[in-house]
């Protein structure tokens, strides 16, 4: 084996240089690497894995091996340091072994001394003896064919593992020597998140000290563009988003390809996960959601055909295991980096409904062939398998937030039956037929190979556009509509037929029933109304006047707006008056006439009846005390940012509250200029506050934004100055439109 001694002097240099070459590499990948599944692709048995860990309460050993085996898995990956020797962790080790699991095992120095490496000569001996005393114990005897070694943890994360650049390169070359005289199988660098030219560069190092791993490892994490589908704008922004199309599957082959050009004969991905603190600020039910994406991201990375296995992320762990711990807070070093150990109690251990999901993906996908494939960007998932048993199964789903009617797909007379079942992605039964894909992936399982039921690949590739239907309600379906004068989308109310519902909710039909209240009919018209199919209604009519019939040809209609950010906001979690229709017109929908219509609010007040009350010294507002109201719309307004909602024009009109006794439930309105973002920083949460606060008094600013901060957990710098700024704006504009009215008089 070839061995070069790590010389301080020249690393950077050669450093520089893999960086360049790879970013010369990096710029040609957009047309050489295809974003899209290209079947057939076989899966392997052992493709999905775990990542475990020890707890103080040995009791936990056999339940971490018993719930793997619940799983169907036979891979787990353990991370393994100075203390484990003699610990919990060599105690879970020789279990796991002794039950026939096979063992990715990750060993690393201790982060004190990964900060040491090659500038202190007794940390690069404890790290020596360390790996040598590993690899004597486990790579001779009858478990050495049960164990990889994974070498270090997340290099490219110093402040999680301790390394330099430079000293995870000098850890390697270290132990080198003993790759070949313990004859031990070997996997790294275990790069984490999509940084390709970390791969290149500290895999070219590796071969130049002694060889690559024949394991490349990675862990190609998602979460933060949200969705699995979705094509990552972190790397060139957003802009080059979509030329990049730097979606999972294309991220897999990119790393893949690294691996393959340097030598290595397999990709892993080591740990992948969403977190349900993350999740929460997205979503309102948000251990479904990770249930979902852990479907949709198993399914592509799968069929990618560029990833050998894929471990999930933490067994047990509150924050992001498939089973929670029930421990609060999160350990100082990431568990991405050192999943050191169970945190919690034993008897507070709570299987997650992702447990279920991951159960499925391995039940499912373990040995399947993938036979068709087809996703868009902004379309249908759709995927054909064939199991080992010659057993046709289907997995399908759309994007967050839309829906497809199953009769776009499939032959009307698809039913549930002997030969065909449905399945969600938990694993159970529906015995209803659907009527829809939803973003919960749907499982049809046939008894047999059916091409009849298989839907043509040109077809699903060719399908229109879709509606967000996917909004959180009860007793009603969402479904889209299109006729000669009108498209868009209605709900249903269980018991109403679908001609019934559009008898009434038609554009002709609201403008000329009878009208309860007209609320405004300036440039906008808003006004209530009652229906037989939906109840009392409140419908909005977009008109375009101005500059705005020229800006407004370039976006969707306000229509559509309102309906697309609603659907948002409830999924959030965020209160808005339930949607009901939107209608636009086929063409030029931003600049013609739309419709949105909602539920009616009984009974409810503004925000800016409650500041009236405030600044004329009322003792209270709708008999709730004013300390309640405004620390409760402090706290919504946060929640709301948090969500990643910035409303964009937050005047004291545009929240509502309906009261409940002793209570109230705030709720947002005219919000189609709403934008949804994935996390906001500081100058847009401003935007919005420095709105709300206009109308109060500044000690009551104070206080509204006080409750802000405290549901925040940090300081919102500079709302002060926002909120003069937006004074200013305000008394200059009043000032301009009173001269204007002058000069028209005289």
């Amino acid at each position: 084996m070839k061995q070069n001694k790590l010389k301080p002097w020249i690393f950077w240099p050669r450093a520089i240089a893999d960086i360049s070459s790879g970013i010369y590499t990096f710029l040609h990948w957009p047309k050489s690497l295809s974003s899209r599944v290209e079947a057939p692709v076989k899966i392997a048995d052992d493709f999905f894995g775990i990542n475990i860990a020890n707890s103080s309460d040995e009791r936990s050993d056999q339940y971490v091996l018993d719930q793997v085996a619940q799983l169907g898995l036979k891979q787990v990956r353990l991370d393994y340091t100075y203390d484990s020797f003699g610990g919990n962790a060599e105690r879970l080790l020789d279990k796991t072994l002794a039950q026939g699991f096979h063992v990715l095992l990750d060993i690393f120095p201790s982060f004190e001394d990964a900060q040491l490496m090659g500038q202190d000569s007794s940390a690069d001996k404890r790290w020596h003896a360390f790996a040598e005393e590993v690899f004597k114990t486990y790579s001779q005897g009858p478990h050495q064919q049960q164990i990889v070694y994974e070498i270090g943890n997340t290099p490219n994360r110093g402040k999680w593992s301790g390394f330099s650049s430079r000293g995870y390169i000098h850890a390697w070359s270290i132990i080198s020597p003993l790759f070949d005289q313990y004859d031990v199988r070997l996997a790294g660098p275990n790069i984490s998140d999509f940084e390709p030219l970390a791969n290149i560069s500290y895999l070219r190092a590796m071969k130049r000290i002694s060889k690559v791993p024949p394991i490349h490892t990675t862990n190609l994490f998602v979460e933060r563009v949200v969705e699995p589908e979705a094509n990552d704008h972190r790397v060139l922004g957003h802009r080059a988003r979509d030329w990049l199309r730097l979606n999972l599957v294309k991220k897999a082959r990119a790393i893949d390809a690294i691996g393959k050009e340097l030598g290595c004969e397999e990709t892993y991905c080591t740990y992948k996960c969403w977190t349900i603190r993350r999740l929460k600020r997205w979503f309102d039910d948000p251990e479904q959601k990770q249930a979902d994406y852990l479907m949709r991201y198993m399914v592509l990375a799968a069929t990618s055909g560029s990833l050998n296995r894929v471990y999930w992320g933490p067994l047990v762990c509150s924050r992001d295991g498939v089973i929670d711990c029930g421990a609060e807070g999160y350990p100082d070093i990431d568990n991405v980096t050192h999943y050191r150990e169970i945190r919690g109690e034993f008897d507070d251990f709570r299987v997650r409904p992702v447990f279920k999901a991951l159960k499925q993906a391995q039940h499912l996908l373990a040995g399947a062939t993938c036979i068709q494939a087809v996703h868009s960007q902004d379309g249908i998932h759709h995927f054909v398998f064939v199991n080992q048993a010659q057993q046709e199964f289907h997995i399908s789903w759309c994007r967050d937030g839309y829906s497809m009617p199953l009769s776009l797909i499939y032959p009307s007379d698809l039913r549930a039956d002997d030969e065909i079942s449905f399945t969600n992605v938990l694993g159970e039964t529906i015995v209803e037929t659907p009527t829809h894909i939803t973003q919960q992936p749907l499982v049809i399982h046939f008894d047999s190979i059916h091409p009849r039921w298989r839907p043509d690949a040109n077809q699903l590739a060719g399908l229109p556009d879709m509606t967000v239907l996917d909004i959180p309600a009860e007793q009603r379906q969402y479904l889209p509509f299109n006729n000669s004068n009108w498209c868009g989308a209605l709900a249903v109310n269980e018991g109403n037929s679908l001609d019934e519902t559009l008898a009434a909710l038609l554009p002709e039909a609201l403008e000329t029933a009878p009208v309860d209240r007209l609320i405004r009919d300036k440039r906008n018209k808003v006004w209530n109304i009652t229906t037989a199919t939906n109840g009392p209604l409140t419908i909005k009519l977009n008109r375009a006047v101005g500059g705005k019939r020229l800006s407004y040809r370039f976006l969707p209609s306000k229509g559509k707006r309102h309906w697309d950010n609603a659907a948002a906001m409830l999924r959030a979690g965020i209160n808005t008056p339930q949607p009901v229709a939107y209608f636009e017109q086929h063409k030029l929908a931003g600049i013609e006439p739309n419709y949105y219509v909602t539920e009616f609010l009984d009974g409810a007040f503004s925000a800016r009846d409650v500041f009236t009350s405030i600044n004329k010294g009322d003792a209270d507002c709708q008999g709730l005390s004013h300390e309640y109201l405004l620390e409760l719309l402090g706290q919504f307004v946060c929640r709301m940012h948090d969500a990643g909602i910035i409303h964009r024009d937050l005047s004291s009109g545009n929240i509502l509250l309906t009261q409940q006794g002793d209570s109230a439930t705030p709720y947002l309105i005219d919000i189609g200029r709403a934008k949804l973002k994935q996390t906001l920083s500081n100058r847009e949460r401003l935007i919005d506050v420095m709105r709300i606060v206009y109308k109060l008094d500044w000690p009551d600013r104070e206080k509204l934004v006080g409750y802000y901060e405290a549901n925040h957990g940090q300081l919102l710098k500079g709302w002060r100055q926002a909120a003069k700024y937006y004074e200013f704006k305000q008394r200059s504009k009043k000032k301009l439109k009173s001269k204007l009215k002058a000069k028209k008089r005289k």
